[in-house]
């Protein structure tokens, strides 16, 4: 078993709670990071300021996306988690048609 396969398993066994902490894990590191990244760049390293930027963008979407997939199904266990996810893939539905009307011209 690989270390991700092991890392994964490990993680589905945490609860709801411990899930929502861990998922904040990687946003606590990526956020200073891309505050350092415009300090840098506003002491003049604009390609190393707007590399570090991108950079903490990019591991912060792959890692909290791959966390929330496997970490989902415990925190919709939480009611109001649930109720935000259901307001959230609602609004999305709503936009996708919108967008899809604006370009077709139908629904």
């Amino acid at each position: 078993m690989t270390l991700v396969a092991l890392a994964r398993r490990k993680i589905q066994q945490f609860g709801p709670y411990k899930s929502l902490a861990l998922l904040f894990v990687p946003l606590l590191i990526v956020e200073p990071l891309k505050i350092a990244g415009v300090a840098f760049a506003g002491l003049g390293h604009w390609v190393a300021g707007a590399c570090i930027i991108v950079g903490a963008y990019a591991a912060g979407l792959l890692v909290v996306d791959r966390l929330f997939r496997v970490v989902k199904s415990k925190l919709l266990t939480m009611k109001w988690f649930a109720a935000l996810g259901t307001i959230w893939d609602e609004a999305r539905r709503r936009a996708s048609d919108w967008i899809n009307f604006r370009r077709t011209g139908t629904m």
